[in-house]
């Protein structure tokens, strides 16, 4: 069941993940004068990012879902 909300996550965070990453290593690629370089660090850390975004993404539209993980006064039962 885990890799299935990964998964989800994974799609819904990955358009935003990566553009945040090309949009920041165009920045920081315009800066450092290394257009590419810039872009491929920021889109790998875009796709890095992605399913941080897209768990974030997966909540907002559904706020009445909890997590997997059981909390630990529930494994005292």
């Amino acid at each position: 069941m885990r890799n299935k909300n990964t998964s989800q996550a994974m799609k819904a965070g990955l358009p935003i993940g990566i553009a945040m990453g090309i949009a920041l290593g165009v920045a920081f690629g315009t800066i450092m004068d290394n257009l590419a370089l810039g872009i491929s660090v920021g889109v790998a850390l875009g796709v890095a990012m992605a399913p941080a975004f897209g768990l974030s993404q997966l909540k907002k539209q559904n706020p009445d879902q909890t997590d997997d993980h059981p909390s630990k006064e529930e494994d005292k039962t």
